[in-house]
């Protein structure tokens, strides 16, 4: 997992954002040095074309995050429909660029009508063939200590979601009602990782006070198994924080800035009415 910006992002999704970048450039650059023959290397050199297929495929990236292109990875119809509006935004954000009078960003328009078709059968293609590595690359797996309702949601949302590299394994508790399958009760928890070797314990009790194991706990983290708390796990699972479980001790004893930044407020206003101005010139 890496973390951007106070978010955590799965590495396979970051690894998947960038092939892709890389991807849409290829794409429109070979479409503009074919379509433009002779005169298409002197055209990305000299006539700022590299930044303008630059530009195309930022925007084309940036589109598929809002349009949460990275959230839904399996591929179906659902895809497909978002990545033909993701290719139509490169043709809206030509067309501002020409409203604006910015001519010597925009791509010409026969490489931009082949690159895209490049581009939408190439993202097609991207997602079916992640989606087979993705099948090949063993996950770390996760017993979670405890059936809290944290708990449940996250093994719910794993399983959902393979590209986050974590795979349920199953639960340690001490009640007979868990949420997914039952390892044994928490005293057996040693014997469940010798036999399972899991790469994280995600510690989801009830109850704590007389539940936790802090013996077995403390030599598993030194024999150098990971050992979380739920609510962590929950912010790399979702990329959110659990707002129902958190506690005021965490707020209190944060290392961030809760309180508004002023320098902050005041910039989100001025980028927020220039991003308006131009949305509704578009």
């Amino acid at each position: 997992m890496l973390r951007l910006f106070r978010v955590y992002v799965s590495a396979r999704v970051a690894a998947l954002l960038a092939a892709e970048f890389i991807l849409i450039y290829a794409c429109y650059l070979g479409a503009t040095l074919v379509w433009l023959r002779a005169e298409g290397p002197a055209f990305v050199a000299d006539d700022q074309g590299w930044l303008r297929i630059l530009i195309v495929a930022f925007c084309l990236v940036l589109a598929s995050y809002f349009l949460d292109l990275y959230s839904i990875l399996n591929f179906s119809r659902e895809i497909l429909q978002k990545v033909v509006v993701v290719v139509a935004a490169a043709f809206l954000t030509e067309a501002i660029l020409s409203y604006f009078k910015l001519a010597q960003l925009v791509v010409p328009a026969g490489p931009m009508i082949v690159g895209s078709a490049l581009t939408l059968s190439a993202l097609i293609a991207s997602r079916f063939l992640f989606q087979l590595l993705l099948s090949k690359i063993p996950a770390d797996g996760i017993v979670f200590l405890g059936d809290s309702p944290v708990v449940r949601e996250i093994a719910s949302h794993l399983e959902a979601h393979p590209e986050k590299g974590l795979t349920p394994l199953g639960f340690l508790d001490d009640t007979n009602s868990p949420a997914g399958e039952l390892l044994g009760r928490i005293a057996d928890l040693r014997e469940v990782v010798d036999r399972l070797h899991p790469k994280r314990i995600v510690v989801g009790l009830r109850e704590r006070r007389s539940n936790l194991p802090v013996t077995q706990l403390l030599e598993l983290r030194l024999s150098g198994i990971r050992i979380e708390d739920a609510l962590s796990t929950y912010e790399v699972a979702f990329e959110r924080i659990s707002t129902h479980e958190l506690r005021p001790s965490q707020l209190i004893f944060s290392s961030s800035d809760l309180g508004p930044n002023r320098t902050g407020v005041r910039l989100q206003s001025a980028y927020s009415i220039a991003i308006a101005a131009l949305a509704a010139v578009a």
